[in-house]
This record gives C-alpha cells, sequence and structure tokens, in this order.
C-alpha cells in the first residue's frame, strides 16, 4: 500500500434528519391500482427511506457549487479517485403518505394542458430518520500526501467537510421536485467527530467500538460559524411577507355524508399549504406574460426555469420556490364555509344537483399571514431583473394564487421583502421603497432584463 492510501483518520457526522417538506424519492413503479403514477421508495418492511445515493447525489451537487476544487478529494471522480464518503440508508420514522397531484399549465391560455395532469406519493414533513456520514481521510488528505502518513490533516479538507455540515443543518434538498418546494430537509443535533490515527487514543475509541459514533470521537469540529456565510452571491434570494386582499382556496376534495362535493383548504396537519407547484407555476404564467408583452419568445424561459420537453432534456429549472405553511391558530387566516350553485352558461340558471361548497381563507385580521420565499441559481443580473418585476406584481395583486380566480379569490397584498443577490442585501418596505441597499443597482438590473442582455 502507498503512503496516499494508507488510512489516517476518520471523520463522522451524526444527527437526525429531518422533513421540512415532503419528499419524494420515487421507487420507478406505478401503482395502478390505487391510480398513483408514482409512489415513494420502501425498504422490505414497507418503511420510505432516503437512499445514500440520493445524500451523495446532494451533497455532491451542493459541493460543484461552492467548493468544486473539492469534490475529487471527497466524492472522487471517475479517472482517479474514489469517493471518500460513505453515506448510510436514512429510514425515516413517523412517516405518513400524503398525495399531491398536478397539472402542466398552457402558458397562453393559463388552462390545463389536457393529459397532461399526474398524481403522486410523498413522505409527509415532519418525518425524522438517523443521518450517518462517514469520511475516510487517506494519505493523500495530508498536508505532505507524498512523504508520510504523520503530516497533519489538509485544512482545506477539514473545512469542506465542516461546510457540508453547516450547509446541511442549514438545510438542503432531495429527491424529486425540489425546484417546486418538495425535499426540504435539514440536520438536527448534528456532532462532526474526527478520530486522527496520529493519536493513540483516536485508535483505540475506533476500534473498541462495534459501531463507533461521533460523539464519541477525541476531537469535535465546530461548525455552526459557518452558517452566516452560506449565502451563495451568485444566486438571487427573495422572502417577502404577504396578507390576503380576497381570499385563497387551494382545493382537496372531499365528499360529505349527504352526497355534497366540498372543496377545502390543502393541508398539512393543522397548517395550510401553500404548495410550491401552485407558487413556480404562476411565476411561470406571468414571466411568460411579460416576455410576450416585451415581443420576447417565452422559450427564453427555459434555461431559467427549466423545461421537461423531449428536445430539452437535461434543462433544469435554476428557480427554485419553497412551500409555505400558514399557521391558521394564530387568527390572522380563517377558513369560512360558502356554497355555491354551478350555473348553466346557455340558460343562465343553476344546473339540478350541482351544489358544491368550499372552505376558502379569509383575512380576518391586520397582519402578515404568511412568507412566500424563491431563489434563483447563477442568477443573472437580466434574471434578476425578471424577478424584481414577478415579485412587483405579485405585492400589488396582479398574480393571483390558486383556484377559483374568475371570483376574485387568490389576490395577494404584499409587505416586507429582502432580497440577496452578489453579497448585497436589499430590503423593500410595504410601499416598495428601498430602505437598505443601493437602489440604483435594483434599477440596473431591471433595465438588463428590458435590454435582454
Amino acid at each position: 500500500m502507498s503512503v496516499q492510501e494508507a488510512v489516517v483518520a476518520k471523520v463522522l457526522l451524526e444527527g437526525e434528519l429531518t422533513l421540512l417538506s415532503p419528499l419524494l424519492i420515487g421507487s420507478g413503479v406505478e401503482d395502478r391500482e390505487n391510480d398513483r403514477d408514482i409512489v415513494i421508495l420502501r425498504d422490505k418492511d414497507g418503511t420510505p427511506y432516503i437512499p445514500g445515493t440520493s445524500l451523495a447525489g446532494a451533497l455532491r451537487e451542493i459541493m460543484v457549487g461552492s467548493c468544486p476544487e473539492m469534490v475529487p478529494w471527497l466524492l472522487g471522480d471517475l479517472d482517479a479517485m474514489q469517493s471518500s464518503l460513505d453515506f448510510a440508508d436514512v429510514k425515516l420514522r413517523d412517516a405518513h403518505t400524503v398525495f399531491r397531484d398536478g397539472v402542466a399549465i398552457d402558458d397562453y391560455l393559463g388552462a390545463a394542458i389536457p393529459g397532461a395532469k399526474y398524481d403522486f406519493e410523498a413522505v409527509e414533513r415532519g418525518a425524522t430518520g438517523h443521518l450517518r456520514l462517514e469520511a475516510t481521510l487517506r494519505g493523500c488528505h495530508t498536508a505532505e500526501s507524498d512523504e508520510s502518513t504523520k503530516a497533519p490533516l489538509r485544512q482545506d479538507v477539514l473545512a469542506a467537510l465542516k461546510f457540508l455540515a453547516a450547509k446541511m443543518s442549514e438545510g438542503f434538498n432531495l429527491g424529486a421536485m425540489t425546484a417546486k418546494g418538495l425535499g426540504s430537509v435539514r440536520l438536527e443535533k448534528g456532532v462532526l467527530g474526527l478520530f486522527d490515527f496520529k493519536k493513540k487514543e483516536a485508535v483505540r475509541s475506533w476500534l473498541s467500538a462495534v459501531m463507533p459514533q461521533a460523539k464519541d470521537a477525541p476531537v469535535k469540529l465546530k461548525y455552526d460559524e459557518l452558517k452566516s456565510d452560506l449565502h451563495t452571491p451568485k444566486t438571487f434570494y427573495f422572502r417577502g411577507e404577504f396578507s390576503l386582499a380576497s381570499s385563497l382556496i387551494i382545493r382537496r376534495y372531499g365528499v360529505e355524508s349527504d352526497g355534497k362535493a366540498v372543496a377545502t383548504m390543502l393541508k398539512s396537519g393543522d397548517a395550510a399549504v401553500i404548495p410550491g407547484t401552485t407558487l413556480k407555476g404562476v411565476l411561470r404564467h406571468r414571466a411568460a406574460y411579460i416576455m410576450e408583452n416585451l415581443g420576447r419568445d417565452p422559450e427564453e424561459l427555459n434555461s431559467l426555469m427549466g423545461s421537461s420537453r423531449a428536445d430539452n432534456a437535461g434543462s433544469k429549472s435554476r428557480l427554485q420556490v419553497t412551500e409555505t405553511y400558514i399557521d391558521l391558530s394564530q387568527g390572522i387566516l380563517r377558513e369560512k364555509e360558502h356554497t355555491r350553485n354551478r350555473i348553466d352558461r346557455f340558460t343562465g340558471g343553476t344546473i339540478d344537483s350541482a351544489l358544491f361548497t368550499v372552505h376558502p381563507l379569509w383575512q380576518c385580521r391586520e397582519g402578515t399571514a404568511f412568507n412566500l420565499a424563491f431563489s434563483i441559481a447563477e442568477a443573472t443580473p437580466s434574471e434578476v431583473g425578471l424577478a424584481l418585476f414577478l415579485i412587483k406584481d405579485l405585492c400589488q395583486g396582479k398574480i393571483s394564487l390558486g383556484g377559483e380566480q374568475s371570483i376574485g379569490r387568490g389576490i395577494l397584498r404584499g409587505g416586507k421583502a429582502t432580497l440577496n443577490y452578489a453579497g448585497e442585501e436589499f430590503v423593500l418596505s410595504e410601499a416598495g421603497q428601498v430602505t437598505k441597499g443601493d437602489k440604483h443597482k435594483l434599477a440596473e438590473y431591471a433595465a438588463a432584463f428590458g435590454k435582454g442582455v
């Protein structure tokens, strides 16, 4: 064995992985009996789990975007080195199944595309599982990799491992439909332990345990101080406060005992949900509208918002939204029953046996009802300019969310908003004034979009 291949240390990262939004890691098999297009991955006992391959892929993507020079040293490459990281599968506890559906929307008509509806199941947010990541460091990971295994470990290698731990503690994404808000997870109670085999106590601690644990490592690597520095300069971030100017319904259908159809607000536990698919869909539709009004081809959006068409294979969305969960216990929003009749468009009269009931949300008192957030990876100034126009339209109620928009539902009222881009933070007041940051830069971004550069 060469000096470079000799094992000189182990680093363990352990903690609890918690789902912050529904997780979709498909099994690749349809459930025709229950009419589900996508079903989640389960082990032989029927328990949902996160395969180590999904964790490895997600963390590789994070490192490629933030510290690409360290990718071969930790995650390997095809030519010279195998991965130094070993990911165990994460079996999920308290894993409840949630069913969602989606549909492709015609950008021009704003209506559903026939035959483009799909159904899928996911693991509901709140499920947890024990995460174990083991890094095997060899002679090549030391400061004098060509001479001695007794040399100290490379500081950039340890820094990259601490960065991964910090990023996982901050929150990252796994599985499918992450651009639409699914698969948001976070590492909690994480411990990053170093077993440096140059020291006898580390060797003894590692060899004496059947399954070594991070908490028993002689050295604990601290990474909490990195969390505040995880904003990537090339990524545009938006987070805004919103209230309802009208009512809101994102339908979940049911049937009452008397046979009357009922549509209630989509829920996650006791919280109402604005799914990422809803927000992503309306942003794309509005962006296409803006492009058309400027005389530009909406197909340009494929590089930003992705495309599932065969001729655009591999076009992944760089615009990523988050799911919004609304705590109804605060009393700012409240569900109220509204019974309606379907109308015959020819006669103008009601249709017999077509009574239905909806339970939309209404704003009951002043205050921020919920937050909306999205980001754009590798954003150009022109794309930031487009985002500014979308944010303005959201805040001014020109973009509606959810169903029954034809009767005035889903209109929002914007409040305070925070933007981050190119290392600078901007804060907008409820009136749209820039209270922090250089407003001239925002004007430059808007002008760049207008010029198409």
